[in-house]
């Protein structure tokens, strides 16, 4: 991940994609990760995805996995 000298780079791990903003959970990292850009932080979302918590279009960038492939990711 680049982004600008001097800017903070940050990779959001989400248990759920944050968008779209429905829940208090998701209210509370989606107002976050709107914020991070405007206090020099350049942050990227990394989420579990579900049937029951798909991934809608959003403002920052946001990368899912299905929860069916997320072992293959934590190498188990």
């Amino acid at each position: 991940m680049t982004g600008p000298p001097g800017r903070i780079r940050v990779l959001v791990l989400a248990t759920k994609p944050p968008f779209p903003p429905v829940g208090g959970g998701n209210v509370t990292l989606d107002a976050l990760l709107r914020a991070l850009p405007a206090c020099g932080v350049d942050a990227r979302v990394l989420a579990l995805s579900t049937p029951a918590a798909p991934a809608g279009a959003t403002l920052y960038p946001l990368r899912t996995v299905p929860v069916s492939q997320a072992r293959r990711f934590l190498g188990s």
